[in-house]
């Protein structure tokens, strides 16, 4: 029994070794070699695809469909032309605004050389002005000491006559006298007040055409301001006309696709369809999902 029994496991053994060696013969053949790659995964799902970076496109005032620089499906960059209206008229106005503002400018440049000529004429009286006695009288005060005593003395003599006649009962010829006494003393103080000396005459002349070249330069200031302010004005209308022009030309304001274009060449728009939608622009770099 024992015998069977120590047979029985001995094969036992020997069928665990040979299906050993089997299961390793057949991993060996299942045996891959790794390589490197991209991992793909997919996601299925459904929805809306919408491009939300969109516009239509239209004119801003009214005129005949000149040229339609563009079909559908056309790729178009910022800034490009898309359509013009017939707008010689507005193209007329801002030539003759353009010519406006460069006369205006060209008379802003006249006053202001004419202002320089003032300036230099003005500072050239000045120093001719400074460069003679001027300044010497114009700070030299004087009296008049002769003309004080002489006054003074008239006084004096007709007071003592006057002091007499009334000893004598003449009141009447006294009171003549007395009249006479008091404008000799006005005459006194008159002469005593300081004044300024006396300019020359050639120094008179120059100081006169000191006056006259500095009027002279206000005058031309004033011309000045008046000539920029002409300038300003005609820039403004030059920009009011190119806007008004800008109105007839439809740009891409941003580059993408024209999806579609609403008008045709020689199409009138009136005041109530100008403003109609035109052409229809989008920019397919961005896509969104709804």
């Amino acid at each position: 029994m024992k015998k069977w029994l120590s047979l029985v496991v001995a094969i036992c053994l020997l069928g665990v070794m040979f299906s050993g060696c089997a299961k390793s013969e057949t991993s060996l053949q299942e045996t891959a070699k790794v390589t490197q790659g991209d991992l793909t995964i997919s996601v299925s799902v459904s929805g809306n695809l919408e491009m939300p970076h969109k516009t239509d496109l239209s004119f801003g005032t009214t005129g005949m469909v000149k040229e339609i620089a563009c079909d559908e499906g056309d790729e178009v960059k910022e800034g490009q032309i898309l359509a013009k209206l017939d707008a010689r008229s507005l193209e007329l106005n801002v030539e003759m605004s353009q010519a406006g503002y460069e006369q205006a400018q060209a008379g802003y440049e006249i006053a202001q050389a004419g202002c320089e000529r003032a300036q230099t004429g003005y500072d050239m009286a000045e120093n001719r002005l400074k460069q003679t006695i001027y300044p010497h009288y114009t700070s030299t005060y004087t009296t008049d000491l002769p003309g004080v005593w002489l006054a003074l003395d008239k006084a004096q003599d007709n007071l003592e006559e006057a002091r007499k006649l009334l000893e004598r009962g003449k009141t009447e010829e006294a009171k003549a006298l007395l009249e006479e006494v008091k404008k000799n003393l006005d005459r006194a103080e008159e002469k005593s007040q300081a004044r300024v000396s006396e300019l020359p005459l050639q120094v008179k002349f120059i100081e006169l055409q000191t006056d006259d070249a500095k009027e002279a330069l206000n005058i031309a200031k004033l011309g000045l301001d008046q000539a920029k302010l002409k300038v300003d004005e005609a820039g403004l209308g030059l920009d009011r006309a190119r806007l008004e022009l800008d109105k007839a030309i439809i740009t891409a304001p941003f580059g993408g696709i024209v999806t579609d274009a609403m008008i045709k060449g020689g199409q009138q728009l009136s005041a109530m369809t100008y403003a109609n939608p035109a052409i229809c622009l989008v920019d397919p770099s961005e896509i969104k999902m709804n």
